[in-house]
């Protein structure tokens, strides 16, 4: 008997390779969410330190710098806002993107359990084979011993 191959193994091949390239893609989805986080969390820290500077020198700003502060924070909010809308955005991408490794995922592992059945199936044929090769074998022998007798 030839030995086991699975017959989609260029097609297990190359679903693994879309797998790699859709779970490189959702990494990468995943890194510019993380800098958008990281952009938050920085802009929320400057903007609580500039109104710890407000509140403390607050008795002594002229009109300019009340002004200033006014047009910086009203800038730091629109920026805050823009970025969470982006961290929507980008949310939105890896969600899609974790559907679309799953379902690669999946295609693999369905390719998988086939060739687990393929090589059951292989090994039954096989060891079938193999009983009938020693059944004919002690058939011959038996016969040969009843002709020599």
């Amino acid at each position: 008997m030839k030995s086991f191959q699975f017959s989609l193994a260029r097609m297990r091949s190359y679903k693994e390779q879309v797998l790699e390239k859709e779970k490189t893609t959702l990494r990468h989805l995943q890194a510019e969410r993380a800098k958008i986080e990281m952009d938050i969390e920085n802009l929320e820290n400057h903007r609580k330190s500039r109104e710890e500077e407000f509140k403390q020198s607050k008795n002594g700003l002229m009109a300019n710098e009340l002004m200033l502060y006014k047009f910086h924070s009203e800038n730091t909010r629109l920026q805050l806002n823009n970025l969470y809308e982006e961290l929507k955005r980008a949310e939105a991408r890896v969600d899609a993107q974790i559907k679309v490794v799953v379902s690669a995922s999946q295609e693999v592992s369905g390719l998988d359990k086939l060739e687990e059945k393929q090589l059951e199936e292989y090994k039954y044929l096989e060891a079938k084979e193999m009983q009938e090769e020693i059944l004919e074998r002690v058939a011959q022998k038996s016969s040969e011993e009843d002709s020599v007798s």
